[in-house]
């Protein structure tokens, strides 16, 4: 029953309540007492291991009713439907507080409790107090306690994990160890654990032991129930070995040849770690960044000496082999032994041989030799034997004696040979292998040739102009190639070996050519020393030979008079000084290259001597011509020099200048004249005349004159004139041969100044809103025409004259009005004509003002 006090009645049956009703009503009313109230109960603690048992009491007593009463304790186990008796009824009163024991409790789960109390009343009531909770656990099981691994090697580590069932939250845990199975909480405590809210823990363990040794742990748990439950474990146990140790092996031999097998074997087995074992061979072939499997793996112990065959070794270089053995501890351990190293040799070849001289002199001596070491691969020691084959012999001999290969270059002299051919040499070699391999190499051939002859020196030329060169040939016979050849040159008349060196030469054959020797300008003696490739080298002198030198060639320079023409005109082209130097006669050619070419053309060349010259006229194009003078000698090669070129430019012809001017100008006005052209040659000179009558000329008066490079020129400062006047212009170029051209003659009238007409007012005064007209009293006089004539107005509070209306063209021969409009501020009007004439700096005149009042 929930803890809120409700009553519980039990009421006697229908037909004892009438008669009790009638009754009362019979008898007086009694006293009638408060109403019966239930207990409090509690129980401690709430929380059991299956079997145990709690204790019910009651907090605070039931109070009310009417006594005597009669108390029972009820449950009701997990599953149950509803509460039953605990154990008996018994008396009880508002001033005690019952208690009693749960007794053992099995049940798994929560257990509810409640204390009844029925009171002595005519019609008894029954209240129940609120129910109190037990939960009742599993029994506290026994721990498991369990090492993983429980096989290890030295050095590593175990988990020993604890282990349990039932019991109630929060667990304590100790675990000890033992160096025996009789393991108990009275062993030496490893760690200790509280306040564990899960069912197991664990603890790490490192080993380290030389020898194999067993270790035994166990464990406590309690749990934190009413009546707290205390458990052990058995015990479980670890067994540690030594670390594993690893094995030893070798190599039947250091060295073969590719192709080969030999035999790895174990010298010193492994040791430690835990059995079984299995092992396996590894191998690492050359290049490979890793071992792989030998064979598979097989079982093995620490007392095995296992070996293996490689197999054929099928690659050059180091190959690596390793014995990997792996124990079963429980975290299982592989270790591997030292790699060792075997080094497989390529297959046996020898080197190539050479012959220190491939053609000698009969008795001389050369060297048999190796380009490197004798020979690469096989198996060390090598043993060589040099071979030979004199000509004509067919067979081979030994060279002297035989002798290790070592690792550097092997030479052996041949002694010296005699008979004149080709002899041969190979080189024997024999390597240490079980069964010996023999190589021989190739030959090497060399021939044995008669003795050098004194050589022949000819030159391309016995004369040559300054500053060129010759081209020396020399030839022999017999020796032995290669040659060098080397070419002396002596000022002096007498050429040797101690003379200057000029050239060297090696070559294979007979003949050498020296070509593009330096330049020379002095006479020059050359010779010849030959020294051939034999062993013992021989050196021949040839016959001196001469060469006359002459100065060197001039190049001329050339001028031109005039360097600058008007197209039409003439100009020359000719050196400025006699030809010189070289060997004479000498040839000649003009080049010439027009303004559109973009290359020279030669003209026709000619016998030349003193100062050439090329007239130039009928040069038909404007722009820039050159010219250039090539000269040729008659020395060895045509010795060929040229001018630097020179510019002739021919410039469009001047043309007749155009003059302009205004064809009439007021009088005491300065006349402005504009003067242009084209062609001719710049600068330009230009000078203006004036004349009073139509024949101007460069006989006239000189106006005004300017220089300059441009092709029109403005004059705007000429004196002022007061007549009529005729202007003409006289241009002049820079042309070698300058060009004048004049203009035609420009007439300029002169007019009388200009003078202001008088104007007038149709009415001098008008009421506001009204207007008049304006009116011209006198017609326009003087100034140059056209006009340009404009009426202005300036009201009562404008402070200048305003434009009335637009301008208009006007003549001296009409007179002009104009309606002033509507006028309507009160006051003083003005009016005013102004009058413009078409002068060279036009004139402008103004009238006289009117005014009209406005009131």
């Amino acid at each position: 029953m929930p803890n809120n006090g409700l009553h519980r009645a039990r009421r006697a049956p229908f037909a004892a309540l009438s008669l009790l009703l009638f009754l009362v009503l019979l008898i007086p009313l009694a006293p009638v007492d408060a109403s019966l109230s239930p207990p409090v109960i509690g129980v401690s603690p709430g929380t059991i291991d299956s079997g145990q048992s709690e204790l019910l009491s009651t907090a605070v007593a039931f109070a009310g009713g009417t006594s005597p009463y009669t108390c029972q304790w009820l449950s009701k186990a997990p599953g149950a439907g509803s509460f039953s008796n605990l154990n008996s009824a018994f008396s009880c009163d508002t001033t005690t507080l019952p208690s009693t024991s749960t007794g053992p409790l099995s049940t798994v789960g929560t257990w509810r409790f409640e204390l009844q109390v029925t009171d002595s009343s005519p019609s008894p009531v029954t209240v129940v107090s609120g129910a109190a909770s037990v939960t009742v656990n599993r029994v506290l099981g026994t721990p498991l306690v369990t090492a993983n691994p429980n096989v290890l090697d030295s050095g590593e580590s175990a988990s020993i994990v604890v282990s349990w069932t039932g019991g109630t939250s929060t667990f304590g845990s100790s675990l000890y160890s033992s160096g025996s199975a009789a393991c108990d909480s009275n062993s030496t405590l490893v760690s200790s654990a509280s306040d564990l809210t899960s069912s197991s823990w664990s603890v790490s363990v490192l080993f380290n032991t030389n020898v194999t040794m067993g270790i035994w742990y166990c464990a406590t748990v309690s749990d934190d129930s009413g009546v707290p439950a205390i458990t052990s474990s058995l015990s479980a146990g670890v067994v540690a070995h030594a670390a594993l140790g690893a094995p030893v092996v070798s190599a039947s031999a250091g060295g073969v040849v590719v192709g080969q097998s030999l035999t790895i074997s174990t010298t010193s087995p492994f040791s430690g770690g835990s059995g079984p074992y299995s092992c396996s061979w590894l191998k690492k072939a050359p290049a490979a960044t890793s071992f792989t499997s030998l064979g598979g793996a097989f079982s093995c112990d620490t007392s095995s000496l296992p070996s293996t065959p490689t197999g054929a070794l099928t690659k050059a270089g180091s190959w690596q082999f390793e014995l990997s053995v792996t124990d079963s501890a429980g975290l299982p351990t592989t270790i591997q032994s030292s790699p060792v190293t075997v080094s497989v040799n390529a297959p046996l070849k020898v080197n190539k041989v050479f012959v220190s001289a491939k053609v000698i002199e009969s008795g001389q001596s050369p060297t048999v030799y190796t380009s490197n070491i004798a020979a690469v691969g096989g198996t060390a020691p090598l043993t060589c034997q040099w071979l030979v084959e004199a000509p004509g012999a067919g067979v081979y001999s030994d060279l002297g004696s035989p002798f290790l290969c070592g690792p550097s270059l092997f030479g052996q002299s041949t002694g010296s040979l005699g008979p004149t051919g080709v002899w041969r040499f190979k080189l024997s070699v024999t390597d240490s292998s079980n069964t010996p391999v023999n190589v021989i190499s190739k030959p090497a051939s060399l021939k044995v040739n008669t003795a050098l002859t004194s050589p022949a020196l000819t030159l391309s030329s016995g004369v040559i102009d300054s500053g060129q060169s010759v081209n020396a040939f020399v030839s022999w016979s017999g020796g032995i190639p290669k040659y060098t050849v080397v070419l002396h040159a002596s000022s002096s008349g007498s050429c040797n070996v101690s003379s200057p060196i000029v050239a060297t030469k090696s070559v294979s054959g007979l003949k050498a050519k020296f070509i593009g020797l330096p330049t020379l300008s002095a006479d020059t003696t050359y010779c010849a020393i030959i020294v051939d490739h034999s062993a013992i080298p021989a050196a021949v002198s040839s016959p001196s030979a001469d060469v006359t030198v002459n100065p060197p060639l001039g190049a001329p320079s050339l001028v031109a008079a005039p360097p600058v023409m008007d197209l039409g005109q003439n100009s020359s082209v000719s050196t400025s000084g006699p030809l010189s130097g070289g060997t004479e006669p000498y040839t000649c050619q003009w080049l010439k290259k027009s303004p559109a070419s973009s290359s020279f053309v030669a003209q026709t060349a000619f016998p030349c001597s003193g100062s050439p010259s090329l007239g130039l006229s009928g040069l038909s194009s404007t722009g820039s011509w050159q010219f250039k003078l090539q000269v040729a000698d008659s020395a060895d090669g045509k010795p060929t020099v040229a001018s630097a070129p020179i510019t002739v430019v021919v410039n469009a012809a001047l043309h007749v200048p155009a003059l302009s001017a205004p064809s009439g100008i007021d009088t005491g006005q300065s006349v402005p004249v504009t003067v242009s052209w084209t062609g001719g040659t710049s600068p330009y000179s230009v000078a203006v005349y004036s004349s009073s009558t139509s024949s101007c000329s460069d006989s006239s008066t000189l106006a005004d004159s300017s220089n300059g490079t441009a092709l029109s020129v403005h004059f705007s400062d000429l004196p002022t004139i007061s007549s009529d006047t005729w202007f003409c212009a006289v241009v002049t170029d820079s042309a070698g041969s300058p060009s004048s051209a004049i203009s035609l003659t420009k007439p300029v009238a002169v007019n009388p100044a200009l003078v202001a007409p008088s104007v007038d007012t149709s009415l001098s005064s008008v009421a506001s809103g009204h207007g008049a007209v304006i009116f011209m009293t006198s017609d326009i006089f003087g100034g140059t025409g056209p006009f340009t004539c404009q009426w202005l107005v300036e009201g009562p509070s404008d402070v200048s004259f305003q434009n009335l209306g637009t301008s208009f063209s006007c003549n001296e021969s009409t007179l002009y009005a104009v309606s002033t409009g509507n006028l309507g501020e009160v006051g003083t009007w003005q009016f005013e004509l102004t009058v413009t004439d078409s002068s060279a700096s036009p004139e402008t005149v103004t009238t006289a003002p009117v005014s009209i009042s406005v009131s």
